[in-house]
């Protein structure tokens, strides 16, 4: 494995791997529900950090809605195993190991985002067999079959995560921990077919006792069909065929005449109209077949016995390596989770809370809609911040409004980050990690407990208030309604100030006027609202952080035509109560803030059409770039041809002058003048060439990137490093071997030129211009002006010229399959190819739009089956079709 501070250039520092937990005790915790045991609790040893016990009661669980989101986190599984773990996901104890669970889902995050996946498709469950093999059990072939698969993936995960060490250092430790088992999979593979039958490969006796068997089957076969067409049999025939029963060739005779067919009754027909019976002319050779099929199923049962001790002494490596793909799909599910609900790793703070663009997951997945070929959702997102001397929020505002989402997607957060999965806000995002989570949403009465909707909430709060206290997240929702508004308010006041009191982080929405104004007497509070348009009358779902909100009730009402008189009446009833202007006020801020988030917006759209066009002025100008270095090159080749024709005629007048002898003394030009002449000549045919040479179109390789010439090359160039697949330095160039030395973080590694290139044409042109960071000339070091980079359009075709027959056998269709599936199938059947010793493969993956034929022609450039491959010939399927020659040993 690489250096772990080995990240690409285009990544920020990563945290050094030894500060996180270890990955042993994250795995015990993990795998505790397909491991049977229970997750480590009080007592045990925990090293730094204790092992502590969150609280998250059943009804948090059930107000939050947890059970439908770890649904929909077990659906982005790939193996049984992850399957049964997300299932039962548990809260993970300590905060190293959510930390490192957070920074493993990082990586993958990374991972998906360069269409990268982790090969698991095929993962068989195959802890039942393992079990019984290692109490010396014997294993049949569906089961070695399955094993020999899970040893195929797992050796691929192994190689998968060696060749990405670098960049991907936690996951790549779980991968270093996967045994490959190369011997028993050769010896499976050997000896057992994908579909679980025995090769002839499995024993030198099988092929024969197979042949005897079916020699016995040919002369079975013959000898009946004979007795088929025996004159003297016609009469008694049912019908004009034979079959088997208990396992014997037969005759269908009628009943009425089986005493005329000497031989053995073997059963007869549902109506009892046919007897089945063996001629006894049959009777020593259908024993002779049964003996035949005794020997044979003998030396099978000895082959799956011996397979099964083999399995038996790797029965540990096994069962690790199931745990350590199961935990990788584990992490590999949570961050296709969070791409689906485009969420993000946020850092741990001990009291602020900072969720930028906060969203609800499930309403975020359900209102996704593709908009100009992306998905996008038309969730609206909030900020929601509290600052650590504000840690009360009272949210009020309409009803219907999106005050309970907000409160929702606050406790899912809180939530999410104790499994150890990204939450959906954007990047910089802060939040606590809170030890307990008590929620009071929704309407509790209960007919059955004899309980109002105020006494069900009540005896709620208080059987959570006694274990509040500095680090748990506390979720109201319409505190205290259904009873008097006045003491229904005092009550609240006085619950809110017992939790500011005990260091408690809430958050409350209400209607009750008294809690708006908090706000302005206790510095513990802070107030926030939810918008609402009085215009359309429909809410904005959008969080304003400071101001308390109004009901609009008046508004509304106007609106929707209720009398006037009625709405006059009213307002007079609530300036009896001092109420009116308090409302007035809460009204005018929120027209004001409706008028900057209009301003807002207008700004924003502005900054949007700046960028594009700023776009399109930067692709006209690439545009103007490249006719005029197109017009460059072309004057640049009639400069040459023109350079070429006046020099062929200066080397012809001097000729004629030398041969006149005018050289000698009676010309006006002498011999070191016409030299003279000729050496500026050639001076400008290479500036022209020099111009040629710059202004040429670049090599592009089948991955995008472009290819690096042996004469572009100079130290200190920053180029990509295909087989690292990094970026690096140019520290020293060999032009015989065209080996380079490059400088990848405190690695050094010697490569071939052919695995460098530019990640950009932007950065080739600015690298000829002389623009590129800390690049130096190579003077005498540069390489033959004719040296250059192989044409990617024979990129790992050299050299096979070879006809392959194409058979069922060798051929593979990957047709109308996703990139990623399509891999995992390809890998499958060259494992495959490879075992029957097929000597090439031919991969149909068609036209298209191109991206199945480069992703599988760039992954046969990694594979370490394949020697050397080509595009199909016309009579082959052409450019659809890849035939590929494998290699006759692995490298």
């Amino acid at each position: 494995m690489m250096n772990s501070d080995q990240n690409s250039d285009a990544q920020p520092a990563a945290k050094d791997i030894s500060s996180y937990t270890s990955l042993e005790g994250l795995m015990v915790q993990t795998l505790a529900p397909v491991r049977g045991g229970a997750p480590r609790g009080e007592g045990d040893d925990a090293s730094s950090e204790s092992w502590r016990r969150a609280i998250f009661p059943p009804k948090t669980l059930q107000d939050l809605q947890w059970p439908r989101l770890l649904a929909m986190l077990e659906k982005e599984a790939s193996t049984p195993e992850g399957r049964a773990i997300l299932a039962d996901l548990q809260p993970l104890p300590t905060r190293a190991g959510i930390e490192r669970r957070l920074a493993e889902t990082g990586e993958a995050l990374r991972l998906l985002a360069d269409d990268d996946f982790p090969p698991l498709m095929g993962l068989r469950d195959i802890r039942r067999a393992l079990d019984h093999v290692s109490r010396q059990g014997v294993l049949l072939g569906e089961d070695l079959a399955a094993i020999a698969r899970n040893c195929d993936v797992g050796a691929r995960n192994y190689r998968f995560f060696e060749s990405r060490g670098g960049r991907f250092p936690l996951l790549a430790e779980a991968g270093a921990q996967i045994d490959p088992v190369d011997r028993l999979r050769a010896e499976l593979h050997e000896c057992v077919d994908p579909s679980g039958e025995l090769t002839d490969r499995a024993s030198p006796a099988l092929r024969t006792l197979r042949r005897n068997v079916q020699n016995q089957h040919d002369r079975l076969r013959s000898r009946i069909e004979q007795e088929l067409g025996r004159e003297e049999l016609a009469d008694y025939l049912q019908d004009d065929y034979f079959t088997v029963r208990e396992e014997r060739y037969v005759l269908p005779i009628r009943s009425s005449a089986r005493s005329h067919v000497p031989g053995v009754v073997h059963g007869y027909s549902s109506s009892g109209q046919t007897a089945f019976i063996e001629p006894a002319d049959l009777v020593n050779l259908n024993n002779e077949l049964r003996w035949a099929e005794a020997e044979l199923q003998e030396e099978k049962n000895r082959i799956f016995a011996r397979l099964s001790a083999q399995v038996g002494q790797y029965a540990a490596s096994l069962l690790h390596n199931s745990d350590c793909l199961a935990y990788i799909d584990v992490v590999m599910a949570h961050a296709r989770f969070a791409e689906r609900i485009n969420a993000t790793v946020p850092t741990i703070t001990e009291d602020r809370v900072e969720l930028k663009q906060l969203r609800h997951p499930m309403l975020y997945v359900q209102h996704l809609r593709e908009r100009d070929g992306q998905l996008t959702s038309d969730v609206v997102a909030n900020d929601l911040i509290l600052e650590p001397e504000r840690r009360i929020l009272l949210i009020s505002g309409p009803n219907t409004g999106g005050k309970t989402v907000l409160l929702k997607s606050f406790g899912l957060c809180a939530l999410m980050l104790h499994f150890g999965l990204p939450i959906p806000v954007a990047e910089g995002s802060k939040i606590p990690l809170f030890d307990s989570i008590f929620s009071d949403i929704g309407d509790e009465q209960s007919i059955e407990r004899d309980l109002s909707t105020f006494s069900s909430h009540l005896t709620n709060i208080n059987e959570f208030l006694g274990e509040c206290g500095p680090k748990s997240l506390v979720l109201l929702d319409e505190l205290f309604t259904g009873t008097d508004p006045m003491q229904g308010a005092a009550l609240a006041v006085a619950l809110l100030e017992e939790l500011a009191r005990r260091g408690s982080t809430a958050a409350v929405t209400t209607h009750l006027e008294n809690l708006k104004t908090l706000a302005i007497q206790n510095q513990a509070f802070a107030n926030a609202s939810m918008g609402f348009d009085v215009e359309t009358l429909e809410p904005t779902y959008r969080l304003t952080l400071g101001i308390p909100g109004s009901s609009f009730a008046l508004r509304i009402s106007r609106r929707l035509g209720l009398p006037q008189k009625l709405i006059d009446r009213a307002m007079e009833v609530l300036d009896g109560e001092d109420h009116h202007h308090v409302d007035e006020v809460l009204a005018s801020l929120e027209e004001q803030m409706s008028e900057l988030h209009a301003e807002r917006n207008r700004l924003e759209h502005a900054r949007r059409e700046a960028e594009q066009k700023k776009y399109r002025f930067e692709k006209k100008y690439q545009s103007l770039l490249e006719k005029e270095r197109t017009a460059i090159n072309a004057d640049a080749r009639a400069l040459k041809k023109d350079l070429h024709k006046a020099r062929e005629l200066i080397r012809e007048k001097i000729k004629t002058l030398q041969q006149a002898g005018v050289v000698s003394g009676k010309s006006s030009l002498s011999q070191k003048e016409l030299s003279e002449f000729q050496d500026e000549l050639r001076g400008s045919e290479e500036v022209i060439d020099r111009a040629h040479e710059r202004t040429r179109p670049a090599k592009v390789s089948p991955s995008g990137y472009i290819e690096l010439p042996a004469d572009e090359v100079e130290v200190g160039l920053k180029i990509y490093v295909r087989s690292f697949n990094r970026m690096g330095t140019i520290v020293e160039f060999d032009e015989r071997s065209r080996r380079v030395q490059v400088q990848l973080g405190v690695l050094k590694a010697k490569v071939d030129l052919d695995d460098l290139f530019y990640p950009s044409e932007a950065q080739r042109q600015a690298h000829l211009r002389g623009d590129s960071s800390g690049g130096k000339p190579r003077g005498q070091q540069g390489a033959d002006k004719g040296a250059q980079a192989p044409d990617p359009a024979q990129d790992g075709e050299h050299g096979l010229d070879i006809t392959i027959p194409q058979t069922p056998d060798n051929t593979v269709d990957l047709r109308g399959m996703r990139v990623d599936g399509s891999l995992e199938k390809l890998d499958l059947f060259l494992d495959h190819a490879y075992a029957k010793g097929e000597v090439g493969v031919h991969i149909i993956h068609g036209h298209g739009t191109g991206a199945l034929k480069r992703a599988v022609r760039g992954h046969l450039i990694d594979s370490r089956y394949v020697k050397e491959f080509r595009r199909g010939a016309r009579n082959e399927g052409g450019d659809g079709i890849t035939v590929a020659l494998l290699a006759a040993k692995l490298r």
